[in-house]
Parts: C-alpha cells; sequence; structure tokens
C-alpha cells in the first residue's frame, strides 16, 4: 500500500482495481465508486479540506458554481447567507437517489447492475476528472501540497470530485444492510450479494476483499474529522489481518431480544497511560478558542505515565 500511495492517482487506482482501467466508464456499482474514492481521500488525508476555511480570491471546496459549470449538475440554492455544505449535500442526496432509482429499475435481486447501466450524467463527469488529472501524485490531494497553480487547480477538481462521488454513493445506498422489508431490488441484491456471496465482508463487487472492504454502517460521528465524518451509510475498511463482518440488526423487537441469551462487550481505554500531570489548566490568553471560556484543561506530555487500571474488560449482561 505504501508504494500504491507514492504513485499517481491512476497507479493507485489500477492497484486497488486491476479489472477496471480509468478510462474506462463509472462503475455502476455504487460500492465500488464509494471505496476507491474513500480510499483515495484517505490515503491522501484530503477528507480535511471539505472544512478549510475559504483564501481570499478562491472559491471554497463545496463550491455550487462548480457543480454547475464543471460537472453540469443542477445544484439545490439555499439562501445566500447558508452553509455551502447545505446545498452541497441536497445535490449529492438528489443524485444519489437518482443513481439508486436508475439501478433498482434495471437490476434483478440476484444479479448485478448490467454492463451497459450508466450513472447520471454529473456523476460521470466526476469520474471523469479522475481520468484527466491521472498523473497527479496521490501525495499532491493533501492539504498545503507544494504544486504550482496549474497543478493546484487540478487538484483542487480532482479531491472536489472525489468527495461528491463519495456522498452521492452513500446517498444512494441509503437503507442497505438493514434487511427490512418492501425493499427495492437494489437492496434485495446487495443482501445477496453481501450476505450469500461474500460472507458479510464487503459491498464491492470489483475490488478484492485483500484490498479494501466496504460495509454498511448506522453510526456518524459527531465529533472530530475522518472520513467516517463525512459518510451516514457506507463505511471503508482499509486491509487488515481482522476479519470484519457485518451482522443486520436483529429484527422481531423485544422477542428477537429474548432470544439472545447474553451479549459481549469488549471495551479498550484510550489512551492506555494517563497520568495526571499530563494536564495544565490554563487561565486564558492568546489563541484560545472563542467558544471556549477559560479556565479550561488542556494536555501535555509531562510526567511519567501510570497505567489504566483496567486494559481490557469484558462485560456481560442479559438483554431486557
Amino acid at each position: 500500500m505504501a508504494e500504491a500511495l507514492e504513485g499517481s492517482l491512476a497507479e493507485m487506482l489500477t492497484w486497488l482495481a486491476p479489472r477496471l482501467p480509468l478510462d474506462n466508464a463509472v462503475p455502476a456499482w455504487p460500492p465500488d465508486v464509494f471505496a476507491l474514492c474513500a480510499e483515495l481521500i484517505r490515503a491522501s488525508g484530503a477528507y480535511v479540506r471539505v472544512v478549510e476555511l475559504r483564501p481570499a480570491g478562491v472559491a471554497p471546496l463545496l463550491d455550487m458554481d462548480w457543480l454547475e459549470t464543471r460537472l453540469g449538475a443542477a445544484p439545490h440554492r439555499t439562501e445566500p447567507d447558508a452553509h455551502a455544505g447545505t446545498a452541497w449535500a441536497a445535490t449529492a442526496r438528489t443524485l444519489g437517489r437518482a443513481w439508486r432509482e436508475s439501478l433498482a429499475a434495471v437490476m434483478h435481486p440476484t444479479n448485478g447492475p448490467p454492463d451497459e447501466f450508466r450513472p447520471p450524467e454529473p456523476i460521470q463527469q466526476a469520474w471523469a476528472l479522475l481520468a484527466e488529472g491521472g498523473e497527479i501524485r496521490v501525495t499532491e490531494l493533501r492539504p498545503g501540497a507544494s504544486l504550482k497553480e496549474e497543478q493546484r487547480a487540478l487538484a483542487t477538481d480532482i479531491v472536489r470530485a472525489l468527495v461528491l462521488l463519495v456522498a452521492v454513493a452513500d446517498e444512494a445506498c441509503v437503507g442497505i444492510g438493514l434487511q427490512r422489508e418492501g425493499q427495492d431490488n437494489f437492496i434485495r441484491f446487495s443482501d445477496f450479494w453481501l450476505h450469500k456471496y461474500k460472507r458479510g465482508e464487503s459491498l464491492c463487487q470489483r475490488i478484492s476483499r485483500s484490498k479494501l472492504r466496504v460495509l454498511p454502517k448506522q453510526h456518524t460521528p459527531q465529533r472530530g474529522m475522518t472520513l467516517r465524518s463525512l459518510t451516514h451509510n457506507l463505511a471503508l475498511l482499509p486491509r487488515t489481518d481482522v476479519r470484519c463482518v457485518w451482522l443486520p440488526p436483529a429484527s422481531g423487537g423485544r422477542q428477537a431480544a429474548a432470544r439472545l441469551e447474553r451479549i459481549n462487550l469488549l471495551l479498550l481505554p484510550w489512551p492506555s497511560r494517563v497520568s495526571a500531570r499530563d494536564f495544565d489548566m490554563h487561565i486564558g490568553g492568546e489563541g484560545m478558542l472563542p467558544s471556549i471560556a477559560p479556565p479550561f484543561a488542556s494536555s501535555n506530555t509531562r510526567g511519567s505515565p501510570v497505567p489504566l487500571a483496567a486494559m481490557v474488560a469484558w462485560s456481560s449482561f442479559e438483554p431486557t
């Protein structure tokens, strides 16, 4: 993976999906698009650019005019003082819904998307940007990369396209993995593919589980800023020695819960060592966040850490 990260965008995508050349049409299956684009955002660290401040004279990353002029998308316009992310998210939601509905109309519960299927045009245009910038190095997508003006503009367009494709693919997968009644053929096929064919290990069709996995998710972190903060329905799992399997939520209410004799929880305290001397009291001064009133505590690295009393604790309880 380190070798792929040091290479170009085209080289990394070819490494992740050898059967999917970059100049081909955008993959029809949303989890495949999500996996490729989310991994590029994660590996490069470009996800933090979603919240970057707008430099003077430069359009913000979530630029509505860019959606319209570069991709031909009909963006959702909001009040002038509304955050750009609100309209951007609404546009991604609309594109994702259109992708999902068009796929469900041509899919069979046990067959994937037809080879001739094409997602909505703005999604194809966003994917085409990846081919246009295929020579850009993955490391050049990260914030603060040293680039010439022309390269910087192209790199920003690529990051915009990656963020949009991740968001649209995520929105196309609303309800995936939940196995509810009355779902469309998109969900029926995803359940078949995930549980019958992939043994609960990945939703991807064209990407090997030895490189990347995509699974459903039901929780979006409300603190911090990582790739996980950007999605509601899909989770990216880079390759690991740990075998991860998606188990759908139990249905049947209390009767189903009563059949579960016990539930085991693995609790991992973090950090593993904490000392009282790792914290200082700050009264105020230059550089403080305006939303935090003094006094407040911050961490430092002084002192000899003392291990927590319990490194790993197992807890079992009877469901109620």
